[in-house]
């Protein structure tokens, strides 16, 4: 007889698989997207996940435009067009609905790299999954919390 717990994993599990991860993508992850055809821009346009990035990844992008094009090879219409392909599977999450969980996500990040801060953040919303952030997938904010405070 299975247990409770393990009962409930594999019913997070399949709802989960039903109704296709929803993560939140850190701004590096977009970057790399803009920057190469590659398994991570794939990954982005897949309809069977739900992604979302903070405004503040949109900010940065325009901030690191020009090397994004020298990186690439590509005009700044084509990163242009490459990024609007990639938002047709993402929601851009406003400021406003990050700054409730701001205080928290620099406790978690903060001391370790504070430009992660604004993906944690969108994170802690209970309605995400996890966080795509420096090639790792976190499906759990629990697991982020407790495995960055031990650092």
């Amino acid at each position: 007889m299975k247990s409770i717990c393990l009962r409930l994993r594999e019913e997070i599990r399949e709802d989960r698989r039903r109704r296709g991860l929803k993560l939140v993508v850190d701004t590096n992850i977009v970057l790399k997207a803009l920057i190469k055809d590659s398994k991570v821009r794939s990954i982005l346009l897949n309809p069977g996940y739900r992604f979302s990035v903070p405004e503040y990844a949109m900010e940065e992008v325009e901030r690191h435009l020009p090397t994004i094009t020298e990186k690439s090879g590509l005009s700044e219409r084509e990163v242009r067009l490459a990024l609007s392909m990639l938002l047709t599977n993402m929601q851009v999450i406003p400021k406003e609905d990050i700054m409730t969980k701001w205080s928290e996500a620099e406790e978690i990040m903060g001391s370790i790299d504070r430009g992660d801060v604004p993906s944690i953040a969108a994170s802690l919303n209970s309605s995400y999954d996890g966080i795509w952030i420096k090639e790792i997938c976190l499906i759990t904010m629990e697991f982020v919390t407790k495995s960055v405070r031990k650092v």
